[in-house]
């Protein structure tokens, strides 16, 4: 569309059905989508990015281990374009948009990613004229249709027309719509209007969508584009529709504009030559009250010559409940037995940003806690709440007013810290920056230096002239006083609570931009507090604890905490900077063995164990450090026997903890070919590719499992560190062959040459072998990889019961296809 006199503005919109998401174009995300030209007419080269028409919703993805931005039911990116003046033809351009759009686990969308395999193509195009006016064209601009000629040649010339059939195929459909597309009339001369006509015929039950159809209504448009033109020039600016669309309406706030039966699409055309041509793309869908077939394109192309030579027929579409195909290679030889098992659907994957501001809000809240406990502040509640004891008796004044003024002092100086830091890292800068692995290792840097003081190695300290100038101002008393002191407070207690603010606003960078002010606010609304109660209740100062030692443990103990958040970091990064997202240097084994050993290490600290340089000589242990110490040294024991045992813990708290630890895929290549590598997941291995598992099936005569999945999917990592990691379900798959096909990015050690081959077959076998392209997708096969025995598509909300019960599908098929054979074999033998 026009922009100004200089520049053109390109936009591509993408909708998305109820449900799904679609990843932006933040680049350290390499499933992030992606929008390329590949020619471009009219205009000269530009570096402005494209940018989408609203904020994505950035969320924390534990299966991916980062930080991730996401686009709800529809998004427009747009890009600007300068014109080039020294061209006088149209301005065009083409190119693909190539990604992911996965579901959310709602509104009947079973938790599944879909590829946009083949990426989709998108030409668009604008006449010199239209470039040079930015306001839409007045209805008089249009040029008048020249009227038509009275002679019975010219009468019969109109009543022929060039016509040409499409019929697009659907597996498992019976030819449910036929596009007629004629050009009228047939051999026009220079000067003559011309009409190009689209009719399409829709048999029942099905409907197709308006070409005003507004995507945002649950429904894709269709879309007639004319891709190339000779001798022919466009005289109305769309197609008109013979007559208006049906109002359908399938759920609560939601308007369709439909066409049932036939519909007819006209555009005047001008010819202005000889031999005229003319080339375009008809985009639509199909839909009936209860599924919708996929969005497909079609080609079609009238020549210059008397006959008519239409495109190539388009791939056809794929039935979802489709169990087997005859075909040669590794294809189904014939339908499954076992009808495919369907997941249920799960939580939406976007709830866990609420869930996790919710968890950051009393992480928040516990720390202000925790930081009151430390040498620097504790001392100080039993002398300030005394002054405001003090300061009561004086003025005859009840002391709760001043501690209500101290604590929103305190509260201030804290989110006002936050504030700043939310206003200085805007919303999509903020977002770019925790998903860097550059940041990710300053992070790590970060959280070492606070684990090292809090451990007492060094402190940090503000300027004496600081903490002079605060003192002065809070000895002016009353509500200026107050303030002060409280700020005073805030500065002297810096060097304890700088670990506990730091680590904070580092956590809440990789949330969304309020994240930091909530962050501070819960923080010190917690530190805050004791002044308010003990201001309250006098009479419980007498019930504080005494200053002393124990002080120095919290610290040291909260210091060996944050070293565990270092190792997160770090993996992060070591993820993000492999070139094949696979970690390099801290894999899955690694990493939990370092959460292991510093939850022993707190554990044996807080017996007494060892002691610190600061730590004062005791004369025992308290019961309460005793429930500390066992509570961590449980925890390392039970990442221990995760990592070493031969079956990892099948509990709530293992998913938690290997769905934060990187992948575990430990890469093996072997004998020279990439089809030999075989991942480790889990101590179960798998192979990378379907010819080396059917070759080594065939040898064991053992059933195939067979899982597609992807380095970008969230649901993987999820059913990997649920379902799959469950012992019973490791039992089931125990005597099977497992291989798993990567679609979006294979890993392991390969030549690029050979990763791109390995994905090219991996994601033509999907498509053409298992007929569905959503992640995660599982399949029980027989040995040969022939027949496809039973499938699972996307997640199992059930916890593992219907996975299982689809194992036992597939093994059950296989059998009563060996008793059929064997019954077979003997009836022959007696004849």
């Amino acid at each position: 569309m026009p922009h100004d006199s200089e520049n053109v503005e390109l936009q591509v919109t993408v909708v998305l059905p109820d449900g799904f998401y679609i990843y932006s174009m933040d680049e350290s995300f390499s499933g992030r989508t992606s929008i390329r030209l590949k020619s471009q007419q009219g205009i000269l080269e530009s570096s402005d990015a494209w940018r989408p028409d609203h904020t994505p919703k950035a969320v924390d993805d534990p299966g991916l281990g980062q930080r991730v931005e996401k686009f709800f039911d529809k998004v427009t990116w747009s890009r600007i374009l300068p014109l080039d003046k020294t061209k006088t033809a149209q301005v065009e351009v083409a190119g693909e948009l190539t990604g992911q759009f996965c579901s959310s686990g709602t509104d009947g969308a079973g938790g599944v990613c879909k590829p946009i395999r083949p990426p989709r193509q998108f030409k668009a195009t604008l006449t010199v004229s239209d470039t040079l006016q930015v306001p839409p064209k007045n209805p008089e601009q249009v040029p008048e249709a020249p009227q038509k000629g009275s002679s019975a040649g010219t009468a019969a010339q109109e009543t022929k027309s060039r016509t040409i059939q499409l019929v697009p195929q659907f597996k498992g459909q019976t030819d449910p719509i036929r596009f007629d597309i004629s050009l009228t009339p047939a051999n026009a001369k220079s000067g003559d209007d011309v009409i190009l006509e689209v009719k399409a015929t829709v048999q029942k039950p099905w409907h197709t969508f308006a070409l005003d159809q507004d995507p945002a209504m649950i429904g894709n448009p269709t879309e007639i584009n004319l891709t190339d033109l000779n001798s022919l020039e466009t005289l109305d600016s769309e197609f008109q529709p013979s007559h208006v669309p049906e109002l359908e309406y399938p759920m609560e706030g939601v308007v369709q504009r439909v066409h049932f039966g036939e519909i007819t699409w006209t555009r005047k055309l001008k010819c202005t030559g000889a031999n005229p041509s003319v080339a375009g793309t008809i985009f639509f869908q199909l839909c009936n009250a209860g599924s919708c077939l996929r969005p497909t394109e079609v080609e079609f192309a009238f020549d210059s010559a008397d006959d008519v030579n239409p495109a190539p027929a388009p791939t056809e579409g794929v039935s979802a409940v489709d169990t087997g195909t005859d075909g040669n290679g590794p294809s189904p030889s014939e339908s499954s037995e076992a009808t495919p098992e369907q997941s249920e659907n799960v939580t939406e994957a976007s709830q866990l940003t609420e869930r996790g501001l919710f968890a950051f809000i009393l992480g928040a809240f516990g720390a202000g806690l925790v930081a009151l406990l430390t040498p620097c502040v504790f001392p100080m509640i039993p002398v300030t709440v005394a002054f405001f004891l003090k300061q009561s008796e004086k003025n005859h004044k009840s002391p709760i007013g001043l501690a209500v003024i101290y604590c929103l002092g305190i509260i201030g100086t804290f989110t006002v810290l936050g504030l700043l830091v939310a206003v200085t890292f805007r919303p999509t800068k903020l977002t770019e920056l925790a998903n860097s692995p550059g940041l990710n290792l300053f992070f790590a840097g970060l959280f070492m230096v606070f684990g090292l003081m809090l451990m007492g190695m060094f402190e940090l300290r503000l300027p004496s002239w600081l903490l002079t100038w605060s003192s002065k101002r809070e000895s002016t008393g009353g509500v200026v006083g107050a303030l002060f002191m409280a700020f005073t407070f805030t500065l002297v207690s810096f060097t304890c609570t700088f670990a506990f603010v730091g680590g904070l606003l580092v956590i809440a960078a990789t949330g969304s931009w309020y994240w930091p002010i909530i962050g501070m606010l819960s923080f010190s609304a917690a530190f805050a507090s004791p002044f308010f109660f003990l201001a309250l209740f006098p009479s419980m100062l007498r019930k504080l604890p005494k200053s002393g030692g124990w002080m120095n443990t919290v610290k040291v103990t909260m210091g060996l905490v944050e070293l565990a958040f270092v190792l997160k970091f770090l993996s992060v990064a070591d993820i993000g900077l492999s070139p094949d997202g696979l970690p390099r240097f801290l894999d899955r084994a690694s990493f939990q063995i370092g959460w292991a050993v510093i939850a022993a290490v707190t554990g044996c600290y807080l017996l007494d164990i060892f002691r610190t340089d600061h730590d004062s000589p005791s004369t025992g242990v308290s019961p309460l450090r005793v429930l500390f110490a066992i509570g961590f040294l449980f925890l390392g024991g039970y990442i221990s026997v995760g990592v070493f045992a031969a079956k990892a813990p099948d509990g709530m708290l293992w998913q938690q903890i290997a769905a934060f630890s990187p992948p575990d895929k430990s890469m093996i290549t072997g004998g020279g070919a990439f089809g030999s590598a075989v991942a480790s997941h889990d101590s179960d291995s798998h192979f990378l590719d379907f010819r080396e598992a059917v070759k080594a099936a065939t040898e064991k005569q053992q059933l195939l499992f067979i899982d597609f999945t992807g380095i970008n999917c969230t649901n993987c990592r999820l059913m990997e560190s649920s379902v799959l990691a469950r012992n019973d379900v490791r039992d089931a798959l125990h005597d099977l062959v497992q291989v798993q096909i990567y679609t979006d990015k294979v890993p392991g050690n390969m030549t690029t040459e050979e990763r791109e081959e390995q994905l090219v077959y991996n994601q033509t076998l999907q498509e053409n072998w298992y007929k569905d392209v959503t992640l995660p997708g599982y399949a029980i096969a027989s040995p040969d990889g022939t027949i496809i025995l039973s499938r699972f598509i996307g997640l199992d909300s059930s916890g593992g019961q219907q996975f299982l019960q689809f194992i036992n599908a597939g093994k059950s098929a296989w059998d009563r296809r060996a008793a059929q054979v064997a019954g077979n074999t003997n009836k022959a033998i007696r004849e």
